[in-house]
């Protein structure tokens, strides 16, 4: 008798632990992350993030800052680079430096596929454009 008290206990305590976790998951997946905004940078969202937003939004690695209204990304060496636009479609971020004309930019290629990380530099000064490719893993 204890022994079928004891089994009756747990598989309540299991169902219970199983509606939890689905109550919860609800009311996660109800509560999707909402875009951020910094500057005239509006609608980021997954896989680009500001560094404000919660942890479970957006991916690490395309970690964006807001800095006097203005979108940052800090890439190599620790380079500060503007945001001026996000392309969601293509996967590409465009940044600029902070000391060079509007004309002259860089785009930053994020891919789709979660195993590699190819990121494509573009970088233009007149009608030339050089294309650097690094693969990150």
């Amino acid at each position: 008798m204890a022994r079928g008290l004891a089994l009756s206990a747990g598989v309540t305590a299991f169902i219970a632990l199983v509606l939890l976790h689905e109550t919860c998951s609800a009311t996660a997946k109800a509560h999707p992350c909402a875009p951020s905004s910094c500057g005239d940078i509006h609608d980021i969202s997954s896989p680009f993030r500001l560094k404000t937003d919660p942890k479970n939004c957006g991916d690490p690695r395309y970690e964006l800052l807001c800095e006097n209204n203005h979108t940052v990304v800090y890439l190599a060496e620790g380079r500060k680079y503007y945001v001026q636009e996000i392309n969601y479609s293509m996967y590409r971020i465009r940044v600029v430096e902070p000391v060079i004309q509007k004309e002259n930019y860089i785009d930053i290629s994020t891919p789709s596929n979660s195993l590699y990380r190819l990121l494509q530099y573009y970088y233009r000064s007149g009608s030339q454009e050089t294309d650097l490719s690094l693969e990150l893993h």
